[in-house]
């Protein structure tokens, strides 16, 4: 979920100062929306300690993003059609430098071998540039899948686990999600996990400006 990659986080009213602080998020790598988004699994067992940075879901570990994560992700390559969520190298340092701003609420999602299958973010670095995001409660929520891994059946269980800790830790009233168009694959996944369509948009980013949809679902 770059868009997959690649979403504001108004508030919750009973939300604590800690979640509050991600709602000051600024935005950049998500420009290109979300890029893998499947139904969410069952989750149990929850172990989580935000304060430390870590959580557990299902065997997945939620860690905050550090250096060394982040230019592995970013040095991720996607072939066609999904190569528009590949990084620009003359923006690798910008990009990275906004991974690891804690105001963007970046995590790497790990495995049980502590290997990188994904990522995800929430706040304006899940939001898209032109589309409008309003309505108190949302949640947005970005992320991306390790390449290798994208189509596989692990999908639906790693969304399952990004939204059940997303839930417990900014107790939202609603997700939001943010994709682009042409990846009708994602909308019709999107779709099955429970997410109706709200708002189409042209980006105006001002560089390969493109047709967007906005998709929300009940937490």
């Amino acid at each position: 979920m770059r868009n997959l990659r690649p979403s504001p986080l108004p508030c919750h009213s009973e939300r604590s100062e800690e979640s509050k602080a991600v709602h000051q998020i600024r935005r950049s790598f998500a420009d290109r929306g979300f890029g893998f988004f499947t139904p969410p699994g069952s989750v149990q067992n929850d172990r989580r300690n935000f304060k430390s940075g870590v959580g557990t879901r299902v065997g997945y570990t939620f860690a905050a993003m550090n250096e060394k994560n982040a230019r592995t992700i970013l040095a991720w390559q996607y072939r066609a059609p999904f190569a528009y969520y590949n990084i620009d190298p003359n923006q690798l340092e910008k990009e990275l430098r906004d991974f690891l701003d804690p105001d963007n609420a970046y995590f790497s999602i790990l495995g049980e071998e502590d290997d990188i299958i994904g990522y995800c973010c929430f706040g304006r670095e899940a939001q898209v540039p032109g589309g409008l995001y309003e309505g108190d409660g949302a949640i947005d929520v970005g992320a991306g899948m390790r390449p290798d891994l994208m189509g596989a059946d692990l999908a639906p269980v790693v969304l399952g686990a990004i939204l059940s800790w997303a839930e417990s830790e900014f107790s939202p009233m609603r997700f939001r999600v943010t994709v682009a168009s042409f990846n009708q694959r994602v909308i019709r996944i999107c779709s099955l996990a429970g997410f109706k369509p709200e708002h189409r948009f042209m980006s105006n980013t001002g560089q390969d400006d493109r047709e967007f949809l906005i998709l929300t679902r009940r937490a």
